[in-house]
């Protein structure tokens, strides 16, 4: 979990930059800078066409390894974000 981490931790450093280097002084900021994450979905179909980005079929474990990746996205400062996560991909079915 913890090299996960590291790893989101390095994504979220450059996405920073990208967004300092793309932001002009006195101008509105520049929003919207998207990065390739991982899908936090339960891979329960392996019709389906993105199943080889999730993290497979267990529950548990996603959710562990996505918490770990979200705490590398954004930072562990109890305040401020290094970037924002917004969990795509994840449907609820019964």
């Amino acid at each position: 979990m913890r090299l996960l981490e590291r790893v989101a931790d390095a994504i979220s450093d450059e996405v920073r930059a990208k967004y300092h280097a793309l932001s002009r002084p006195g101008e509105t900021p520049f929003v919207g800078l998207l990065c390739g994450v991982p899908v936090v979905n339960i891979a329960r179909d392996l019709r389906w066409g993105r199943t080889q980005e999730t993290y497979g079929e267990d529950p548990v474990l996603t959710g562990r390894l996505a918490q770990a990746y979200i705490h590398g996205l954004q930072g562990r400062h109890p305040r401020y974000l290094k970037v924002m996560a917004n969990v795509k991909h994840f449907a609820v079915t019964t």
